[in-house]
């Protein structure tokens, strides 16, 4: 006797690894071909897996069994790693901001070339917004495994993490940047200025996660069945079922996802 699910699922299962391991046969014979000088221009043999179709017979014993699963909501984790990446974005920006506008920097050259992002309304700061909000969203989308606990909330250090590694990588260590902390006082401001970012950074993730969860509870019926031969011809005919079912593959290129938008940004407008 077994849960009908658990049959369906270890077919499809054993499909996908056949094809993997054909896959790996193949791409160790292309290094074998390579090593050997005279074999890299062989025809490389494959074996693709087409179309299956399946006609199982079965009769069902209990149906009294009702599985319960959690799921990630991901739409809904998605909209929250929206919103909370561009607030992110946004309030580093402010923190890091405010640091070097109330620093002892002279109010020379360095900070003209920074007072367009000091300007709350100005477009670059919008922009350059917008654009570190995106790295973060990508960051938390990496690293989706790490941020959800079992329970489905939010691990706020790894969440704080890595949108403080974004802002590190694009902003606070941006080569546009690098007149400002050039001084003797340099390295001490940009240190005072990511421990701001963080510290505000910290109160906006513990305020936007605060009861917030994507476990989504679901009840689903289950099947308990019988498929061996010999126990389907101890039982009266009406009560044998057949389902019947194709399988048609997709193949997928193993590739990285292009970024979404550019991958650099410039701060300090010519």
């Amino acid at each position: 006797m077994a849960q009908f699910s658990a049959i369906i699922s270890s077919i499809l299962r054993d499909f996908t690894a056949a094809q993997h391991e054909a896959n790996l046969c193949s791409l160790a014979l292309a290094q074998a071909y390579r090593k050997n000088g005279k074999a890299k221009d062989f025809r490389l043999p494959n074996a693709i897996i087409e179309d299956i179709e399946l006609d199982i017979k079965y009769a069902i014993t209990d149906t009294s069994v009702n599985q319960e699963q959690y799921e990630v909501d991901q739409t809904k984790l998605r909209n929250f790693f929206k919103d909370i990446s561009l607030q992110l974005s946004k309030i580093i920006i402010t923190a890091v901001v405010s640091s070097v506008a109330t620093s002892a920097i002279p109010s020379g050259s360095k900070k003209k070339k920074f007072q367009e992002l000091m300007n709350n309304e100005s477009k670059l700061r919008k922009d350059f917004a917008e654009f570190m909000g995106k790295k973060i969203r990508t960051a938390l989308t990496e690293k989706q495994s790490e941020l959800l606990e079992e329970n489905g909330s939010i691990n706020t250090d790894e969440l704080l993490n890595a949108a403080m590694e974004v802002a590190q990588a694009e902003f606070l260590t941006h080569r546009d940047l690098d007149t400002l902390f050039e001084d003797e006082r340099g390295e001490e401001l940009r240190e005072e200025a990511a421990e701001n970012a963080k510290i505000m950074a910290e109160g906006l993730v513990e305020k936007t996660t605060k009861d917030f969860n994507v476990a989504r509870k679901k009840v689903y019926p289950s099947l308990d069945v019988v498929v061996a031969a010999d126990e389907l011809q101890k039982l009266p005919e009406d009560a044998i079922h057949s389902i019947r079912f194709k399988i048609q593959p997709k193949y997928y290129s193993v590739v990285d996802a292009e970024q979404e938008g550019n991958s650099s940004f410039k701060i300090v407008a010519q």
